[in-house]
């Protein structure tokens, strides 16, 4: 691999058979807390110099440069040792309460972008750098807008997120869930979308060829994919954000954690699906373990194509990062894409998990899904197993396997 510093260097060291990496940064406190006009034109030469081509004027709290996306009341109460700040508009941390942030009715940063965030921007465009506003409160966001359309619209992506119309409640009702109406200034600016290789729900989107059979797995990717392609037709690549502590793509199939259903009945059910149902595993550690590191994101595609998803959108994303960096560095004229075909429809209502529950029988206080468990899985009363025979004891006191006791508790030839 080499560091790429331009897309014409990114080519060449593609066109050699190697892997082209971007540099980039993603810090809370972007070059330091105490930070001026000096100081960040001064950092920000050093760190082009050492080869950095983007960076995130705002990641997880308020800076000097804007006001941050709410996402996670950790990282409110993070803001709130810095601020001691209490906000009674919403209740993004607390019943009532929003810790370390002003905030709107909506729960959405009242901070948008500084001055001194609006020069960085400028420095960025000067230099031909590329701006990631993954993590920018949305009134950043507007105004990060406009200073691109003023530059003959300056390209403008998102590195890693949902798109927020198609996700469940949980994502999105956080401010850091991109809206079709930011994704719409992204493709006027000629920018990308990195889509989440997330664990959570989403909505049905009905035009994917796909069911929406497995929460948290590659089926619910191909809800959130199938939307941007079809619906919102924004460019997009992976946005995986490996890190260590973000949550993947969970598998489709293994006995623990097979989808990610709010409830374990639901997840149940639709483990069993998958292994009735098909498509069948691919044969690889991926069926089992998900997205656990980047090595299998070739699989989590071998997965998509197997479901019948078109990804050659995914297949060709370096690319599309590639023409966006070409077009930061100009000339440019004007709009690069009007976004007028963008269709926000084919979402299906959420149903609430609590609604769900009920559709399910329950025993010892719990719902559960009906014989989907093989001989040897893990159950808690005979009814959870396919031969209607559990080990366990006294409501899962002792938890117990599937078993045959006898010839008629299993199919035929077993």
């Amino acid at each position: 691999m080499e560091v790429a510093l331009s897309p014409a260097h990114a080519r060449r060291i593609i066109g050699a058979g190697k892997l082209a990496i971007v540099l980039s940064i993603e810090a809370s406190h972007l070059f330091g807390r105490d930070v001026d006009a000096a100081r960040m034109r001064a950092a920000l030469d050093r760190y082009h110099a050492l080869g950095v081509r983007t960076l995130q004027p705002v990641h997880q709290v308020d800076n000097a440069f804007g006001g941050a996306a709410l996402h996670n009341p950790i990282l409110q109460f993070a803001q709130y040792t810095e601020t001691c700040f209490i906000d009674t508009d919403c209740d993004a941390t607390l019943a009532g309460v929003t810790l370390g942030m002003d905030v709107d009715e909506r729960c959405h940063n009242m901070r948008g972008l500084t001055p001194l965030g609006e020069q960085l921007i400028g420095e960025m465009m000067d230099r031909g750098m590329l701006i990631d506003v993954a993590h920018m409160a949305e009134r950043g966001v507007d105004r990060v807008f406009e200073l691109s359309r003023a530059r003959d619209h300056y390209p403008v992506y998102i590195s890693h997120g949902h798109f927020r119309e198609i996700m469940g409640p949980k994502v999105a009702e956080t401010e850091k869930s991109t809206p079709a109406r930011v994704i719409r200034m992204i493709r006027q600016t000629g920018g990308i979308f990195g889509l989440r290789t997330a664990h959570d729900e989403t909505r049905q989107y009905t035009r994917s060829p796909v069911d929406n059979s497995c929460q948290g797995s590659s089926r619910s990717f191909a809800q959130a994919y199938d939307y941007g392609r079809l619906g919102l037709k924004v460019p997009m690549a992976f946005g995986a954000d490996l890190n260590g502590f973000i949550q993947q793509t969970r598998p489709r199939f293994g006995e623990d954690g097979a989808c990610s259903a709010a409830f374990r009945a639901e997840a149940d059910c639709q483990a069993r699906d998958q292994r009735d149902h098909g498509p069948g595993p691919l044969g690889t550690e991926f069926d089992e373990k998900g997205l656990a590191h980047e090595g299998m994101l070739p699989d989590l595609l071998a997965d998509l194509d197997r479901l019948g998803v078109d990804t050659s959108a995914l297949r060709s994303s370096a690319e599309s990062f590639l023409r966006m960096w070409e077009r930061a560095e100009g000339p440019r004229s004007g709009m690069a894409d009007p976004a007028t075909d963008m269709d926000e429809g084919g979402v299906a209502p959420f149903v609430p998990a609590e609604e769900r529950e009920l559709a399910y029988p329950t025993k010892c206080g719990a719902a559960y899904c009906p014989g989907f468990q093989e001989l040897g899985g893990r159950c808690r009363f005979d009814e959870e197993c396919a031969s209607g025979q559990c080990t366990a004891v006294a409501c899962n006191t002792i938890p117990g396997r599937c078993v045959c006791n006898d010839d008629a508790d299993c199919g035929s030839g077993h």
